[in-house]
């Protein structure tokens, strides 16, 4: 279970995915356009995909990321060996 902790506070979850998502939808939507995307989407798959998209990209992904950024738990403290090399004790 260490190990999961570990890999939870240092790889690509928790903080540094949710960084990622968003402000890739923050890009996609708002700097590239959200129907530029969407009309891209309608070119590679052959039509438009429902509305419901175009608000998940623009209003409730980034919405969920920060919410769940604010509202999640406290670090994990780990030994600082650990903290230094990645390995426990």
């Amino acid at each position: 279970m260490y190990v999961f902790q570990i890999l939870d506070s240092y790889a690509v979850s928790g903080f540094c995915l949710l960084f990622l998502i968003f402000f890739e939808c923050v890009s996609i939507s708002w700097a590239f356009g959200v129907n530029r995307f969407y009309d891209g989407v309608k070119d590679m798959i052959g039509y438009y995909p429902i509305g419901w998209w175009k608000f998940c990209w623009v209003i409730s992904t980034p919405f969920i990321c920060v919410v769940s950024k604010t509202t999640c738990c406290g670090p994990i403290d780990f030994p600082d060996l650990t903290e230094v090399t990645g390995a426990g004790d």
